[in-house]
């Protein structure tokens, strides 16, 4: 974990990609430790309150989807509010699939994790290893570790583009041509830059040591084995079954239809859709050994510049009046319609997810509303305040 990544001063605090968490107090005891009485009490306690948080940001035109809140292996919370379809009145439920934008990273570096578990790649070789036929000027400079922790210097030609070339089609040997484009912005691994571009051969990577595409191969290594039947990559055909719409809200208020886009633009770094159920699957399988080695799964959460894991930002929650420091795993994600947030508190084993189907979304103040609510902060849902 870097130093930067934890404030020793009693809070919860994130240091993630492009958000960083707003600290809030934390309490010394948690829930799971009363007795059994005493636990029931609290939990369902917490539960009506998290109920009541996601009302306050709903009826304040802040968030609409669904949110999973778990304490270990106790789901506290499990709702939903709004639309998935708001022409027609559909409600969002838990079970309605959502785009969730760069939340599909952790999948990505899982799979590579998977491929040094099995010996076929080894993260600190360059990434000429692995993709030969690539731009000579980066690929015999960057390693596999650097793509995977945003230190890699390559640019995102899409942060160029104009809004109709992310309505069109692309392959991932497009995307990776597109990560060619220029050279490298800094000295591999001397800065952070989040970087799509670099996830993108990371899945490019993947297909060549399978020979199999990557969505075959997440399919095959990740969502089969755990169960995770309402998870896929985001394609314009066959119709997802369950799938929200995506909305943006206007100044004024008023919601309307997110911008289009193919989210075969995202490929590796996003561009998945799922539900806070199959979420929590993921969470829980992280735990078990079941996908990963432990040493895999140690190093998918080390936290390096700026607190970057694999696929996660690293960071730190400290009880008040306590010494020890407890590791958390965070990450967000945004695409025109679409606001995600995932939050593992890893010694507690606690989970926080929230799926969104409108862009605007105070996500880092929901988060921090959330899980300190589970840790104890006594939060007032009728106090919460917006700008």
């Amino acid at each position: 974990m870097s130093d930067n990544a934890t404030l020793r001063v009693g809070a919860v605090v994130a240091a993630a990609f492009a958000l960083v968490c707003v600290p809030a107090a934390a309490p010394a005891v948690s829930a799971l430790d009363d007795p059994p009485e005493d636990r029931s009490a609290k939990l369902e306690r917490y539960g009506r309150t998290l109920g009541e948080i996601v009302k306050v940001y709903h009826d304040a035109g802040r968030f609409q989807g669904a949110v999973l809140v778990a304490m270990d292996d106790v789901v506290v919370y499990r709702g939903a509010v709004g639309y998935a379809n708001v022409e027609w009145k559909i409600p969002n439920t838990p079970d309605t699939r959502i785009a969730i934008a760069s939340l599909g990273k952790a999948f990505t570096a899982a799979m590579i994790l998977q491929l040094r578990d099995e010996g076929k790649i080894d993260l600190g070789a360059k990434l000429q290893a692995y993709l030969p036929s690539f731009k000579k000027s980066i690929a015999s400079n960057v390693t596999i570790h650097q793509l995977l922790a945003h230190t890699a210097g390559i640019a995102w030609a899409a942060d160029e583009w104009e809004p109709e070339q992310f309505a069109r089609s692309y392959t991932l040997d497009e995307l990776v041509r597109f990560s060619a484009q220029g050279e490298l912005l800094f000295e591999p691994g001397s800065e952070f830059r989040y970087c799509n571009s670099c996830y993108h051969l990371l899945a490019a990577v993947i297909e060549r040591l399978t020979g199999n595409g990557f969505e075959s191969e997440l399919q095959r290594r990740l969502l089969d084995p755990l169960g995770m039947m309402a998870t896929g990559i985001v394609r314009a055909t066959p119709l997802i079954e369950k799938r929200a719409c995506g909305y943006e809200r206007r100044d004024d208020g008023q919601l309307e239809n997110a911008l289009l886009q193919d989210q075969s633009y995202a490929l590796g770094a996003g561009g998945m859709y799922s539900t806070v159920d199959d979420l929590y699957k993921w969470d829980r399988a992280l735990y078990s050994n079941k996908i990963l080695s432990p040493e895999s799964t140690k190093l998918m959460f080390m936290g390096g510049l700026n607190g970057a894991g694999y696929g996660w930002a690293m960071g730190a929650y400290i009880e008040i009046g306590f010494e020890d420091v407890r590791e958390l795993a965070v990450g967000f994600g945004g695409t025109p319609g679409f606001a995600s947030g995932m939050a593992r508190l890893l010694v507690d084993r606690h989970f926080v997810v929230f799926l969104g189907n409108v862009r605007q979304v105070p996500q880092n103040k929901l988060m921090n509303d959330l899980w300190n609510t589970i840790l104890g902060v006594d939060i007032d849902p009728a106090a919460i305040a917006f700008d």
